[in-house]
Protein backbone atom coordinates (compact mmCIF):
# COMPACT_ATOMS: atom_id res chain seq x y z
CA UNK A 1 0.00 0.00 0.00
CA UNK A 2 2.63 2.57 0.66
CA UNK A 3 4.70 1.25 -2.43
CA UNK A 4 1.46 2.38 -4.29
CA UNK A 5 1.19 5.62 -2.26
CA UNK A 6 4.79 6.53 -3.25
CA UNK A 7 4.16 5.46 -6.76
CA UNK A 8 1.02 7.78 -7.26
CA UNK A 9 3.07 11.01 -5.78
CA UNK A 10 5.93 10.75 -7.46
CA UNK A 11 4.04 9.99 -10.98
CA UNK A 12 1.62 13.21 -9.47
CA UNK A 13 4.70 15.07 -9.32
CA UNK A 14 6.46 14.00 -12.65
CA UNK A 15 3.57 15.39 -14.28
CA UNK A 16 2.95 18.46 -12.63
CA UNK A 17 6.58 18.98 -13.21
CA UNK A 18 6.10 18.22 -17.10
CA UNK A 19 3.21 20.66 -17.73
CA UNK A 20 4.63 23.22 -20.03
CA UNK A 21 3.12 27.09 -19.94
CA UNK A 22 1.60 27.81 -22.86
CA UNK A 23 4.02 30.95 -24.86
CA UNK A 24 2.80 33.86 -26.66
CA UNK A 25 3.18 32.76 -30.04
CA UNK A 26 4.78 36.41 -30.72
CA UNK A 27 7.56 35.09 -28.27
CA UNK A 28 11.29 34.44 -30.38
CA UNK A 29 13.51 36.84 -32.45
CA UNK A 30 12.08 38.63 -35.95
CA UNK A 31 13.55 40.42 -38.51
CA UNK A 32 11.83 43.78 -40.05
CA UNK A 33 11.06 42.59 -44.21
CA UNK A 34 8.61 45.44 -44.55
CA UNK A 35 7.50 49.17 -42.75
CA UNK A 36 5.19 51.63 -43.86
CA UNK A 37 5.06 54.70 -41.83
CA UNK A 38 2.34 56.56 -44.28
CA UNK A 39 2.50 59.87 -42.28
CA UNK A 40 6.37 59.79 -42.30
CA UNK A 41 6.41 58.53 -45.83
CA UNK A 42 8.63 56.07 -45.02
CA UNK A 43 8.67 53.12 -46.31
CA UNK A 44 11.45 49.81 -46.66
CA UNK A 45 11.90 48.48 -49.19
CA UNK A 46 11.93 51.57 -51.17
CA UNK A 47 13.06 54.59 -49.00
CA UNK A 48 15.11 53.09 -46.32
CA UNK A 49 17.73 50.93 -46.36
CA UNK A 50 18.64 49.18 -43.46
CA UNK A 51 18.06 46.03 -41.11
CA UNK A 52 16.32 45.84 -37.56
CA UNK A 53 15.38 42.97 -35.31
CA UNK A 54 13.14 42.69 -32.32
CA UNK A 55 12.31 40.02 -30.21
CA UNK A 56 9.95 39.07 -27.78
CA UNK A 57 10.08 37.41 -24.17
CA UNK A 58 7.78 36.27 -21.67
CA UNK A 59 5.70 40.06 -21.23
CA UNK A 60 9.09 42.08 -22.65
CA UNK A 61 9.98 43.17 -25.80
CA UNK A 62 13.60 44.30 -27.44
CA UNK A 63 13.98 46.37 -30.92
CA UNK A 64 17.35 47.45 -32.71
CA UNK A 65 18.10 48.09 -35.93
CA UNK A 66 20.00 50.70 -37.92
CA UNK A 67 18.24 52.94 -40.93
CA UNK A 68 19.69 55.18 -43.78
CA UNK A 69 16.63 57.41 -44.86
CA UNK A 70 17.68 60.23 -47.58
CA UNK A 71 21.10 61.34 -46.30
CA UNK A 72 20.48 60.89 -42.65
CA UNK A 73 21.71 57.73 -40.76
CA UNK A 74 19.38 56.16 -37.55
CA UNK A 75 20.82 53.76 -35.09
CA UNK A 76 18.03 53.07 -32.49
CA UNK A 77 17.50 50.33 -30.09
CA UNK A 78 14.79 50.49 -26.82
CA UNK A 79 12.90 47.60 -25.28
CA UNK A 80 9.76 47.87 -23.09
CA UNK A 81 6.91 45.19 -21.56
CA UNK A 82 3.60 44.11 -23.62
CA UNK A 83 0.20 42.10 -23.30
CA UNK A 84 -1.06 40.14 -25.83
CA UNK A 85 -4.45 38.86 -26.00
CA UNK A 86 -5.51 36.98 -29.02
CA UNK A 87 -4.61 39.82 -31.73
CA UNK A 88 -4.91 42.72 -28.95
CA UNK A 89 -1.36 43.65 -28.80
CA UNK A 90 -0.28 46.97 -25.92
CA UNK A 91 3.33 48.18 -25.55
CA UNK A 92 5.01 49.87 -23.03
CA UNK A 93 8.07 51.30 -23.73
CA UNK A 94 10.70 51.65 -21.28
CA UNK A 95 13.48 52.81 -23.64
CA UNK A 96 13.85 54.27 -26.93
CA UNK A 97 15.93 56.50 -28.22
CA UNK A 98 12.79 59.47 -29.00
CA UNK A 99 12.36 60.86 -25.22
CA UNK A 100 8.86 61.43 -26.11
CA UNK A 101 7.87 58.19 -26.39
CA UNK A 102 9.46 56.66 -23.23
CA UNK A 103 6.69 55.60 -21.17
CA UNK A 104 4.71 55.64 -23.53
CA UNK A 105 1.31 53.08 -23.89
CA UNK A 106 0.61 51.86 -27.75
CA UNK A 107 -2.20 49.42 -28.73
CA UNK A 108 -1.52 47.47 -31.92
CA UNK A 109 -2.51 44.80 -33.69
CA UNK A 110 -0.84 41.73 -34.01
CA UNK A 111 -1.15 38.88 -36.75
CA UNK A 112 1.30 35.85 -36.60
CA UNK A 113 0.72 33.47 -39.80
CA UNK A 114 3.38 30.79 -39.61
CA UNK A 115 7.02 32.38 -39.46
CA UNK A 116 5.30 35.91 -40.36
CA UNK A 117 4.41 38.56 -38.15
CA UNK A 118 2.07 41.99 -38.74
CA UNK A 119 2.13 44.46 -36.45
CA UNK A 120 -0.47 47.66 -37.53
CA UNK A 121 -0.91 50.61 -35.53
CA UNK A 122 -2.36 53.20 -34.23
CA UNK A 123 -6.17 51.42 -33.92
CA UNK A 124 -9.30 52.96 -32.50
CA UNK A 125 -11.20 51.66 -29.72
CA UNK A 126 -12.77 48.57 -31.36
CA UNK A 127 -9.25 47.98 -32.07
CA UNK A 128 -9.38 48.39 -35.78
CA UNK A 129 -6.52 50.33 -37.41
CA UNK A 130 -6.94 54.13 -38.45
CA UNK A 131 -6.16 55.07 -41.67
CA UNK A 132 -3.34 55.82 -42.48
CA UNK A 133 -1.73 53.52 -40.15
CA UNK A 134 1.67 52.00 -39.64
CA UNK A 135 2.82 48.76 -40.31
CA UNK A 136 5.68 46.54 -39.98
CA UNK A 137 6.28 42.89 -41.41
CA UNK A 138 8.59 40.34 -39.89
CA UNK A 139 10.06 36.85 -40.38
CA UNK A 140 11.10 34.75 -37.53
CA UNK A 141 14.35 33.82 -37.44
CA UNK A 142 14.56 31.72 -33.85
Amino acid sequence: MKAKLFFLMVFSIIIIGCEQKTKDPIEGVWEMIFMEYPNMEISYPGGATGEATKSWTTGGFTIGGEWQIDTIHYNYHGWGTYTLEDTHYTETIINHPDDALVGETINMIIIVRNDTLIQKWPVDDNWIPVDNHNTEKYIRLK
